[in-house]
């Protein structure tokens, strides 16, 4: 199978200039704040205990609630699945301002 990449934006297109930086710094941020990390996250430390309740089996919260969760379940997954997500994001842009890194792409410190 002869695949391609659809996307055309590489690291050196991406970080060519202060905007392109500004843009995926951006992204972390809003990441953190709009991904479904923190509902997971919330919901994992929330529905186990009394102190919230989840009326339906949204996307395998029910098992919160019974106690009847694991390592295997798809609900505890997606915890973690989004907080990698997070992490190679932040990664990423910290490889990517490193002095060299920026150094090879003529920027200075004015």
């Amino acid at each position: 199978m002869d695949k391609v990449p659809l996307n055309t934006v590489t690291s050196d297109k991406q970080f060519k200039d202060v905007e392109g930086y500004k843009q995926a710094l951006v992204s972390v941020y809003s990441n953190l704040a709009y991904s479904t990390f923190l509902r997971f996250y919330w919901s994992m430390q929330e529905y186990s205990t009394d102190m919230a309740v989840s009326t339906w089996n949204d996307g395998g919260d029910g098992i919160y609630h019974e106690l009847a969760w694991s390592a295997d379940s798809p609900a505890i997954a997606n915890v973690y699945t989004a907080a990698i997500n997070m992490i190679t994001l932040c990664n990423n842009f910290i490889n990517e301002s490193s002095d060299e890194k920026i150094a090879s792409r003529g920027f200075t410190a004015s």
